[in-house]
């Protein structure tokens, strides 16, 4: 694992670095797609806004998900409130919170949120490929005990390389709806929620293989119940004939 780059004297947080490289690529690609419909165009300004918005408003919530899930990571050093480990925020917390403050936002400028979340689908896409790439830099969100060739040395133990697992899943997902994004109609939601279906698809098998993860009922995890529910969601909001491909 590879959390520190040390230049000179000074120490740069990889993870937050891989983070914020992940939120400049994918801003760009959300600008360049808005900039390629026709319907409703969304203002660049507007665009920033609502990201840099939902961004502080989901980073805010993921951590205060943790603290609650977690508080014993606080008490003994209360600035780990502050670290920007990646490890310590709570992801579907954080998701929540970014889609009530790109709601609000959205409300308040008139704009359409189905619009609104196609937009935002490559900036999601690459956050997504870009969280899994700092996990795998800080260690964290480790894979369960393995005897297969390709496992990695963590914690005394050769694992599951989950975070190598989590990232070409993403990866190739962001590739897919990129290279077919010509195929969706901006505005219908259909991008998003395509998105989210692959993601939560993804989730579920992949999650089997982590060591890390709350459980309940004699051990079905948290995160693979949530997955089911918004892969249920996803698809039966998408449930709609095919849509035209004109835009």
């Amino acid at each position: 694992m590879f959390p520190v780059l040390q230049i000179g004297s000074i120490a740069i947080q990889v993870p937050g670095l891989v983070l914020l490289a992940g939120l400049w690529v994918g801003l760009s690609l959300s600008e360049r797609l808005a900039a390629e419909t026709k319907r409703q165009p969304i203002a660049p300004s507007d665009l920033s806004n609502l990201v840099l918005l939902s961004l502080l408003v989901g980073v805010l919530g993921a951590r205060f998900g943790y603290v609650l899930r977690f508080p014993s990571a606080f008490e003994l050093n209360p600035w780990n409130l502050l670290s920007l480990n990646p490890g310590l925020l709570d992801p579907w917390m954080g998701v929540t919170a970014a889609a009530i403050a790109a709601t609000v936002f959205s409300q308040r400028k008139g704009l359409a949120l189905t619009l609104v979340l196609d937009i935002l689908t490559p900036l999601l896409a690459v956050i997504s490929v870009s969280w899994f790439l700092s996990l795998l830099a800080s260690g964290y969100g480790y894979g369960l005990p393995t005897e297969l060739p390709w496992a990695i040395d963590l914690f005394g133990a050769a694992r599951h390389p989950t975070q190598i697992y989590d990232t070409l899943a993403a990866g190739l997902i962001l590739a897919i709806l990129w290279w077919q994004r010509g195929s969706f109609t901006l505005g219908k939601g259909r991008l998003f929620f395509t998105f989210l279906a692959l993601t939560s698809a993804s989730r579920i098998f992949l999650e089997a293989f982590h060591a890390t993860g709350p459980s309940v009922l004699e051990g079905w995890r948290v995160n693979q119940i949530l997955a089911w529910l918004v892969l249920a969601l996803s698809l039966w909001t998408l449930r709609n004939p095919k849509e035209s491909k004109s835009r």
